[in-house]
This record gives structure tokens, sequence and C-alpha cells, in this order.
């Protein structure tokens, strides 16, 4: 009895490629933007894909280091897609050879793959490249490093020479601004009055001030600029923290969706918004206290880091002078 046709597996993605190579296909075609078979397969750091980016890569191991019209290469595709997405099997992918990395991580496997067939001496170069907006691995890294393995592939970059004062094109904002401005994922309420955590990408984060004094710490060996750190409105980097937003909102984003915790307690949501405000406040002081940056510095619009904090709810840095005046 034939099988039936909804019943048979579907060929995978490198058994397709494998027929369509040995029945001629250039694995050496450019798109229109210039970008080679590799800069589409790493875009997705889906399981499926990973037999066939190690199929390309043996074969034409040139492709990981061609250029498309951006003159971005597949392995820096690569690290843009590790640095944004935060996934467990990404964010623990440590892409260069000696540092550890979970060896069961599809996206480990890729990039260390593809590090393998670029010169170590080519690899600075690589790091410090930049996107069209002029954004840095970097940047989207320091956005992210309240997750553990971001913070040490963060650290392993800054190591290996990444730039912590390189700005960006669009808004002169340095990976100081991004770390600064960004805050641990926290809880809300939702309609129906349940509540949930938001774990971006199902990776767990974890709020402790030890770990912001070591990103201090890294970025000052790195030689962070941080008096003179400012972007396109003339924002310093405590205009950066003003504007954080102790309260997540939620996002209808994809990149965002939430999952769902109906175990969760009153009691862990008041303990991670304790932490939480610890961290703003922390930053806050530190940039005061230790680096000597002024509060009532403004910015091109004449607006200071308390004009922000008022704007955006920042109820973190106002209490700190609501404190003060007491």
């Amino acid at each position: 009895m034939p099988a039936n046709k909804d019943d048979e597996a579907a060929p995978s993605p490198k058994s397709v490629a494998v027929a369509l190579l040995d029945r001629g296909a250039d694995i050496l075609a450019v798109d229109s933007a210039g970008r080679n078979a590799l800069h589409h397969l790493v875009g997705g750091y889906v399981r499926e894909t990973a037999e066939t980016i190690k199929l390309v890569v043996e074969r034409a191991p040139a492709l990981v280091r061609q250029p498309d019209k951006h003159g971005i290469t597949p392995f820096q595709f690569a690290l843009w897609r590790l640095a944004y997405h935060q996934g467990a099997a990404v964010a623990e992918a440590l892409v260069w050879k000696g540092l550890s990395y979970n060896p069961s991580s599809t996206a480990a496997d890729q990039i260390l793959l593809m590090a393998s067939y670029i010169p170590e001496a080519e690899l600075r170069a690589h790091i410090r490249a930049r996107n069209p907006q002029g954004e840095t691995p970097l940047h989207r890294l320091a956005a992210n490093v309240h997750y553990p393995v971001v913070r040490d592939l963060f650290a392993n970059l800054l190591r290996l020479g990444a730039g912590i004062n390189a700005r960006t094109e669009w808004n002169g904002e340095s990976p100081l601004f991004w770390f600064l401005s960004s805050a641990p994922s926290g809880h809300a309420p939702v309609n129906d009055g349940r509540i949930i955590e938001v774990i971006p990408w199902e990776l767990e984060t974890t709020i402790e001030t030890a770990h912001e004094q070591s990103m201090f710490d890294m970025c000052d060996e790195a030689g962070a600029d941080w008096l003179g750190a400012r972007n396109t409105t003339g924002e310093t980097l405590l205009h950066a923290v003003g504007r954080t937003k102790p309260e997540l909102q939620l996002s209808s984003s994809a990149s965002d969706r939430p999952l769902w915790r109906e175990d969760i307690t009153q009691s862990e949501i008041e303990d991670r918004r304790v932490e939480r405000d610890a961290v703003i406040m922390g930053r806050w002081r530190c940039l005061v206290e230790e680096k000597g940056l002024d509060p009532l510095a403004e910015d091109v619009n004449q607006r200071t880091a308390l004009d922000l904090a008022v704007v955006f709810e920042n109820r973190v840095v106002l209490d700190i002078y609501k404190q003060a005046d007491a």
C-alpha cells in the first residue's frame, strides 16, 4: 500500500541543498544585494539549517569572508544576529576558538565553524565592523548585558579589541549609552488581571548589582569615555539613565512576545522590582559620584538628565533627589 503523502517526511534543507548542487547550482551565486548563500543561511539560526551551513562552508570557505554591497560578510552578519537576538542557543555562543561555549548550541557551531576559516589577525576587524547605521555588535550586546551569557560575550569582545567608544551614525551613541539606558526584564499585569513575567527569547535574567560593578570595571579597562560621551542631541550618559523606564512596557512585537508564568507570586514580582530599581539607582550614583557627571548638564534642547527622568517617569532617579531634599 503506497504511503500517504501527508505521512512522508519533508526533505531536509541539507538534502535539498545537496540535490541542487549536484544538479549544477552555483554555490558562489549572489543576489542583487551582493549576498551569497551563507548570508541567507545564517540569518535565522534555525536548527534545520545548521547542516546546510556546514555543507556550504566546507565546499566554499571563501564565502565566509565575502562581503555584500554594504561590505558585510556572512560572518559579520552572523555577529549582528547573535548580538540582536537573545535566544539561549544564540546568546551562549562565544564566537572565537579558545573560549568556552555550549557545544550543543546550533548558533555556536555555526559561528565557530565560520570563525575557523578566518585568520586570527582579521578577527579584530570583524568585531569592529559596522552595519549601515554605524552600529557594531558591541552596541547590540550592550543593551542586553543583564543576561549572563550576553555579558560574558560582551567581555570577550572587549578583550579582543571591540570599540567601547564607537559611535553610531544615526544618533552618535556609543555602546555605553545602550548599556545604561537598558534595564532587565520586569513584570507587568495584563488585561485579565493575570501576572506575566516577560522573558525575551526564553532566557532568564539575573539582576545583581555585583554584575553592574563588573560592567563598569570592564568598560574602564577598555578605555570608556564616561565624561566626554555625548550623542547627536547632546545627551550625556546620565541622560541615558534618566530615560530608563523602571517599569517594563509590554510590546506587541514578535521579538518581545512574553511567556506566561501563571505560578509567579506577588512576592517574586516585588523582589524583582526592588532589584531592578537598585540597578538603575546604582548606575546613576556611579556616574555622578565616581565618574563625575553633572546631572544638570543640558542637551541641545536644554534638557537635563533630571528633566528626562520626569518625562519618562523614572521614579528611581527622582526619588534620589526627593530623599536628599527631605
